[in-house]
């Protein structure tokens, strides 16, 4: 009896590694559930114009710069170097189980599918704001809400910067 039992429980085995060599052979590859937003990679020398991910309403955050400056001034470069400690203490601070990039892509989405608040501001930019609710991955329980700016390019859309605020725009 032993032996039957054991031989349905082999050939499911088999037929999983088999399943898996097939899915390998054909470049199939699954993502982790709990997957980070689809960045593309900026390098120390990765053109300025390259696209880091394209959002709702026609918003793109690219690389952004200028490259190699200590002080970049707009997109990915600038939200990094400026404020990854903001967007660190938001995921962290109020344990949503969520890295840094993860809370300020839901900012960036959240806030380009329908902001709470839109104004021209000076040099051709749009202030976009919203309160964004973060939820703890694990429970799915609200621990927190955040106004963050997002501050466009008023003609091509680009994001310049964004950052958590105590008022909106």
């Amino acid at each position: 009896m032993n032996a039957r039992i054991a031989r349905p429980e082999r050939r499911a085995a088999e037929l999983t590694v088999v399943l898996v060599i097939i899915g390998l052979a054909l470049g199939v590859t699954a993502a982790p559930a709990s997957a980070a937003p689809p960045w593309g990679a900026c390098g120390r020398s990765t053109p300025e114009d390259k696209i880091v991910r394209q959002f709702p309403a026609g918003i793109t955050l690219r690389c952004g710069g200028p490259i190699g400056s200590s002080d970049p001034r707009h997109g990915y470069r600038h939200i990094l170097a400026r404020h990854r400690t903001d967007f660190e203490n938001m995921a962290f601070g109020t344990g949503t189980f969520q890295n840094w990039r993860d809370v300020a892509d839901l900012s960036i989405e959240t806030i380009a599918n329908d902001p709470d608040v839109t104004v021209p501001v000076g040099g051709n930019q749009l202030c976009m704001s919203r309160v964004i609710f973060l939820n703890d991955r694990r429970t799915g329980q609200l621990v927190r809400q955040q106004i963050v700016r997002m501050f466009i390019n008023a003609t091509t859309r680009d994001v310049n910067t964004l950052h958590p605020h105590q008022r909106h725009c």
